[in-house]
Parts: structure tokens; sequence; C-alpha cells
């Protein structure tokens, strides 16, 4: 068959070379039809409704789409965290200070009655269960369906209900708008981890989730900053400043962000050269040929024509052999019906339901290990978040604006320091030891407990900030290596779905700011308030 005539005479219109269009540009084959990934006008209906997955990527490509999902983690995280600096900034009546305060009087006429109680239930439960219980289904169905659109969606909802808390009258209408923002921020992680793990290899999967981890801080900034904000404004207005980036960005990354086919990630090959290529993605037996910068589009087209009739030949002659009817007579997943040595294929994955996915995954001994560390390790993290910045405003008196200033500097040098060291460190030491990134996650947390208390009980509020930084710089150095084991034992097809189980573990760890709210209310007449 003849490749197009569009095709062809692009190939004579365009007068670079064919390897410098593949630096940027991802083709994608199917029958006569060539999708250019990088055309901003001719795979638009495709990129939106259908987004056919990507089989070739280029490294630069790649790093693109993580600098993307980086983005999106980073919006995540400032309108995650814009609710607990806002609470010490004006919007919780009993953290306005004492009177007499710069900010006091200012605070008082802008803030809203919420008792710490309610405001536990809004930092954690409102948002954390939320996201439990859509982060499951979010992680179902990104193991089916386009990944970069439940993105998109999600960016919207999540945006949506950060601008809705800036009108909100009382209580009940923050709860709601946390709900909503859970809600959306419930399909980051399962999707993200996944297109992540297609991305790149797994020597490098650490490293890369580690990059997308250090956004967490990024973000916590943006949310502190709001703080300085609402000091100078109001916190109604932060809120806003804090939820149109998302709707900016949407358009953007559902438009750029590349959809790969699942499993592309295991088949990447380390190459030391300094040209990009194309990788291959091994599937059904056969190897997808990688795009040359010596190819051109027709001959690629070509000679995946060639690999699909041999492989319609080869399926013609096993369904003579009666192979192809023993194998769809298997329509429900079973033990028995896994591949050779037990992998999973996506055969097999689509036969199994739920239930037989979450069976399979608590029966992952080292899946069920890091969940449970995760879960404690959330646990701990969701309280500092939350209450960190009252705790200083309350015992040691710090304005919000100074609050602020400091907090942003701790969050990002600490926890990027963390987060790339710990991700760098686990890769160095899998390489040595299949354990590395488990001993990286044990370490890190062992040695940064004790400062941690530290923090607490220091009589000074500069030598606490100082413990903050230590504790961060060292204990946040877990997330990326923990991230990277639950993605490792388990098969490409399932790993958004493992995901999405394994965030599951801080959507119950997020109970912890509920349960210090709740504490405050039961010592505060029995302590003094320093204390509480």
């Amino acid at each position: 068959m003849e490749p197009p005539a569009e095709i062809d005479a692009q190939e004579n219109v365009e007068s670079r070379s064919v390897a410098e269009r593949y630096d940027h540009e991802t083709y994608d084959v199917d029958d006569d039809v060539i999708i250019v990934s990088s055309s901003r006008w001719s795979g638009l209906c495709n990129r939106i409704f259908c987004k056919t997955p990507v089989k070739f990527i280029t490294r630069r490509k790649a790093w693109y789409c993580l600098i993307m999902l980086c983005v999106l983690n980073a919006l995540d995280q400032a309108d995650r965290w814009g609710l607990p600096t806002l609470q010490a900034a004006g919007l919780q009546c009993s953290s306005c200070g004492a009177p007499g305060d710069e900010f006091y009087d200012d605070c008082k006429g802008m803030c809203l009655e919420i008792s710490d109680f309610q405001m536990g239930l809004l930092t954690g439960p409102s948002f954390s269960l939320t996201s439990l219980a859509f982060s499951v289904p979010f992680g179902y169905f990104a193991d089916y369906y386009n990944r970069v659109v439940i993105l998109f969606i999600g960016l919207v909802i999540w945006s949506s209900a950060t601008i809705g808390t800036a009108f909100a009258q009382e209580f009940i209408h923050i709860f709601i708008m946390r709900i909503c923002l859970g809600i959306g921020q419930a399909a980051v992680n399962p999707a993200a981890y996944s297109l992540i793990s297609d991305y790149f290899p797994p020597t490098k999967r650490a490293f890369s989730l580690s990059i997308f981890a250090t956004m967490i801080y990024f973000g916590q900034v943006f949310g502190l900053m709001s703080g300085i904000l609402s000091q100078a404004t109001s916190w109604r207005l932060a809120f806003l400043v804090l939820g149109l980036p998302g709707l900016v960005v949407a358009i953007p990354f559902l438009l750029t962000v590349d959809e790969p086919v699942r499993g592309l990630g295991d088949a990447l090959e380390e190459d030391d050269s300094n040209q990009e290529e194309q990788v291959p993605l091994a599937k059904n037996n056969s190897t997808l040929s990688p795009l040359r910068s010596s190819e051109s589009p027709g001959q690629l087209r070509r000679s995946n024509e060639v690999q699909e009739g041999d492989r319609q030949k080869q399926e013609e002659k096993e369904e003579e052999d009666g192979h192809d009817e023993n194998h769809h007579e298997a329509k429900s997943f079973s033990p028995e019906t896994v591949s050779v040595d037990g992998v999973l294929t996506n055969e097999d994955v689509e036969r199994m339901s739920v239930f037989q996915k979450i069976k399979y995954l608590a029966l992952t001994a080292p899946f069920v290990a890091v969940w449970l560390c995760a879960m404690c390790r959330y646990m701990a993290g969701y309280a500092i978040g939350s209450w960190i910045q009252v705790f200083y405003r309350r015992v040691f008196g710090v304005e919000p604006s100074v609050l602020s200033l400091y907090m942003s500097i701790i969050l990002p040098t600490g926890g990027l320091t963390a987060a790339l060291t710990g991700g760098k460190l686990a890769d160095f030491w899998y390489k040595r030891d299949v354990a590395g990134k488990a001993w990286v996650c044990c370490l890190s947390s062992f040695f940064g407990s004790p400062l941690m208390a530290a923090v607490l009980l220091v009589p000074y509020a500069k030598l606490s900030f100082g413990c903050l930084w230590l504790e961060y710089a060292i204990a946040e150095a877990w997330f990326a290596p923990s991230a990277s084991i639950a993605l490792d034992v388990n098969p490409a097809p399932l790993r958004a779905f493992a995901s999405a189980i394994y965030v599951s573990a801080g959507a119950i760890g997020g109970l912890s700011p509920a349960l210090i709210g709740w504490l405050n209310i039961l010592f505060d007449d029995e302590l003094p308030q320093e204390e509480v």
C-alpha cells in the first residue's frame, strides 16, 4: 500500500532534516495515518476526545511531560495547603492572636467563627476521606482510559473548588468546597505516577518521582505566600489567586502532554550516546521498530505495515491450531490464567475485577509493608502541615507575614534537599541492593523523628525554625523511594490502580488534623494556651 499523498507532499516540502523534527515531535502510526503529537490544529480533535496513546516518545518530550505534571502537582499542593496558611492569617478568629497585636483588629474584622475541631475537619477528613473514596475509582479508570484527560478533569474540579472557597460565609460552605477539592485532587497521584512510570525506565524512576515530589514544597510556598496577601488584603482574595492559575494551565496541559502506551517505560533501555532516539515497546512477543533519525514517516509506516502483516499471519496460524479459541475461553481472571512466569499482562488485568485487584495487591507483601509505612508517615505529615503555622502563631506570637516568609524558606530548601537527595540515593543504592529504596525510607524517618520533637519543645522561635529545617532536610527523603517501591513491585498494567491504593494511605493519615483539633479543645480548660 502506497503512503498517503499528503505525507509524501509534506516530506518534499519540509526543508529541515527528519532528525531535527524528531527532536521535538512524536509520531504515532495507525494504519495509513500518521498523527503528529506536536501538531497544533490537525490533531486537535484526536487530542481532546481520543488522544491516541503514542508508541514512541523522545527523552526531551518525556521531560517536558514530567515538567507539566510537576506544574499540576505544585498547583495541587498550593490549593491544598492554602487553607492551613490562611487559618492563621485571618480565616479563623481564634488564631487572630492577642488584643493589641498589629494584625488583631484586621483579623477580627474578616474572620469566621470556626472551632479547632472544625478546622481539623477542614484540613483533614473533609479532604482526605474524599480523596480516599475517589482515588480508587480514578486509579481504576486510569488503568483503562486516558490519563491526561483524567488529570485535566481533576484540575478543573479542584481549581474551581478553590475559587469557590473565596465566597464561603460559614463552616459548611468551606466544608463542601474541601470535599470538591478532594474529588479533583484524587486524580493526581494515580494518573501521574502511572504516566511517569511510562515516561522513564525503572533505573530512573525514583529520581523522576523525586522531581515530581519536590513540587510539594514549591506548591506549599505558593500556599504560604497567600498568608502575606491575606494580611495585606483579605483571605478571600488569596483563595481567588490560588485557584485561577489552575484554570489557565488546564487547556495547555490537555493539548501538549502525551499519553504513552502502557508499559513503555519498562521497554526503555539506557543509551549512553548523545543521540536522542525513540525507543521500542515490546508487546505480544513482538517489538515495534524504534523511530531512527534516518527514517522518514513514510518508511516508518511501511516498516510497521510489514510487522503488522507478520503479526496477522501469526495470529491466523494460531487460530488454525486452536490456540486463540482456548485463549478466549478464559473470560474471567484466575491465578491459573496468568501468563508465563507469573507476570500479569494487559489481558490478565482486563479480566480482573476491582476486588481481585485489591486481593492481588493485598497478597503482595512489599506493597502492603510500604503502604503501612506511608500511612504512618502521612499522619505525621498532615498533622505538621495543618497545625505548625498555628503553633508558631499561638505559642511564639509570630505575625502571619513573618511566618509565611520563614516557612517559604524552610519548606522548599529543606524539602527539596531531602527529595532530590533521597531520589538519587535510592536509585544509586537500588542498583547495588534491591532493598536500597526501602533503606532510604527507614533511615530518613529514624533520624527525622528526634528533630520534630525538638521543634515542639525548644523555648525559642528561631531555634525551633532551625530544627524544622533540619527535619525537612532529612525526614522528607522518604517520599520518592516509597512511591517508587509501590510501582516497582507491581506490573505495568496494574500500576495506576496500585498508585490509587498507595495514596489511600495518605487519605487515612489525613485524619490526624481533626484528632489534634479535638485534643486542643479537650485540653483547653486544663492547660495554658501555649501548652495546648
